[in-house]
């Protein structure tokens, strides 16, 4: 009892690249291949249908320089924004977290006083940090370039 092996079959697929022509269908020719287990049967030839050139796509033209600045720097401004929307909410929970252990919650208002109090000598403090940092880039780049301007 031995298998065998089926026939194979031509697969057509018909592809439209273009409304206005059609691509036609390839002709099948039936020919007769002599097979060690199968002596007779006919295998179907392809011939290959026309080539049909597809439609041209439309390209993207490309931004200019100015366009990808201006969106490059709003996109860093809104990262910026996030970044320090994000470093406020922290300070908040942080400060509000330290008031809390310190002073209890028994009194609100004595909490949000102390609170207020606290954000100003922080506030207070990063700004003379800050000026602290301008001082010293003003330095490195008189070391490095020269006087400044």
């Amino acid at each position: 009892q031995e298998k065998k092996p089926k026939d194979p079959k031509p697969v057509v697929t018909k592809e439209v690249f273009s409304t206005t022509k059609a691509t036609p269908e390839p002709e099948v020719s039936p020919t007769k291949e002599v097979s060690p287990t199968n002596k007779a049967t006919p295998t179907p030839e392809v011939t290959p249908a026309p080539e049909v050139t597809p439609t041209p796509e439309v390209t993207r033209v490309k931004q200019s320089l100015g366009n990808r600045l201006k969106w490059f720097l709003i996109k860093l401004l809104f990262k910026l924004l996030l970044q320090s929307l994000m470093l406020f909410i922290l300070a908040a929970i942080v400060l509000g977290s330290y008031e809390v252990v310190v002073h209890g919650l028994d009194n609100p208002e004595l909490l949000l006083e102390a609170a207020k109090e606290d954000t100003l000598f922080l506030a207070e403090f990063v700004g003379e940090k800050a000026l602290i940092l301008v001082d010293l880039l003003k330095l490195m780049k008189i070391k490095f370039y020269g006087q400044v301007m």
